[in-house]
């Protein structure tokens, strides 16, 4: 993270504050974060409003005091403004003014002509610009303007398909047995098991057992990890953030849900500490619940894979006798990974 956006003061000017506190809503490159306090004292000056946009890592953005004497202190205080950049500003055009050249070159005067031409070309795609320009006229719309969170999603995994050469392996897979294994389970559970809880298992014995696909692409070697951290897509007003089962190879099955339910409706409620969705070495992706039946997701980057999971449907199958059909349910698994890092038959095997 380099910048950040200040959603909200939840303390004003003058306020006492103490550890745990909260003084401010932080929109980080992932989330919206809390701000807490860790020292006694007393806000004395807010310096920057609420929704300032791209904050500076390391900017001043308020000052706190340790007795409330000293607020008065600070109640016209503004901070210092750089001046090193106007001052350099008309050092610039002293170069480049050399009065004698100018006035002997009237004849080169056909340059810009030909030069001119090249100009005319963007007037070729005016056409696409008289039609944007004429939707307003004709087009009812909002325009809503970007979170960070938004902004950040939109460069990585823009970055993700530009960079990072993905392929996809899919494969139907009868869940009868998983189906019937979960309800067995949750008679004895106190936290309900789901299918995707038993899919985060699932993918992390995968992982360790394919090392490949809990690997990550750094350019002169590839690192791969030691357990397997699954960061699992959650939807979120704000947009899509992945929480993190950490070392899920190493987790039961009701560990796994209960961590799971907690961290989905922290994210929900932006309460997500960072390090609970910052890393991961591994992600699963589910629409399932939303009626799909097959999609690809993008990988996200460091990671070399992720798993794109599907509804589960009931279909008519053919049996080992001619002409005798039964029905099962079956989910659709796509696996995308970076070629850099996993070969098709490892992801095949994984």
């Amino acid at each position: 993270m380099e910048k950040g956006n200040l959603a909200k003061w939840c303390k004003k000017e003058g306020d006492q504050v103490e550890p745990g506190d909260i003084l401010a809503e932080v929109e980080t490159d992932k989330a919206t974060v809390d701000f807490e306090m860790q020292e006694d004292g007393y806000v004395a000056k807010l310096l920057v409003e609420e929704g300032a946009q791209d904050i500076a890592l390391g900017e001043l953005v308020a000052i706190l005091v340790e007795d409330e004497d000293d607020i008065a202190a600070f109640k016209d205080y503004k901070p210092e403004s750089s001046s090193n950049a106007p001052q350099e500003t008309p050092k610039a055009p002293e170069p480049a003014t050399p009065t004698p050249e100018p006035a002997k070159t009237p004849k080169p005067t056909p340059a810009p002509k030909a030069s001119s031409k090249p100009i005319t070309q963007p007037k070729k795609s005016s056409p696409a610009q008289a039609f944007v320009s004429s939707a307003p006229a004709s087009l009812n719309y909002e325009d809503i303007p970007l979170t960070q969170v938004r902004k950040i999603i939109a460069s990585r995994l823009s970055e993700s398909k530009e960079t990072i050469p993905h392929y996809y392996v899919t494969v139907d897979a009868e869940v009868d047995r998983l189906l019937e294994l979960r309800s067995m389970l949750n008679n004895h559970s106190e936290s309900k098991i789901s299918v995707n809880d038993m899919i985060i298992k699932a993918s992390s014995l995968a992982s360790k057992k394919v090392p490949q696909a809990n690997s990550s692409w750094q350019g002169d070697y590839i690192r791969q990890y030691t357990n397997v951290d699954v960061s699992v897509a959650v939807s979120t007003e704000g947009g899509l953030i992945t929480p993190i089962i950490r070392e899920a190879n190493s987790k039961g099955l009701e560990t796994i849900s209960a961590e799971m339910k907690d961290l989905a409706a922290r994210a929900r409620e932006n309460k997500l500490k960072p390090e609970e969705f910052q890393g991961g070495t591994f992600s699963v992706s589910n629409l399932g619940m939303f009626g799909v039946a097959h999609f690809s997701a993008i990988i996200n980057p460091p990671q070399a894979c992720i798993l794109a999971v599907g509804g589960s449907q009931q279909r008519v199958l053919p049996t080992e006798e001619e002409g005798e059909y039964r029905t099962a349910n079956v989910i659709s698994f796509t696996l995308s990974s970076d070629h850099r890092v996993v070969d098709g038959a490892e992801a095949a095997i994984w």
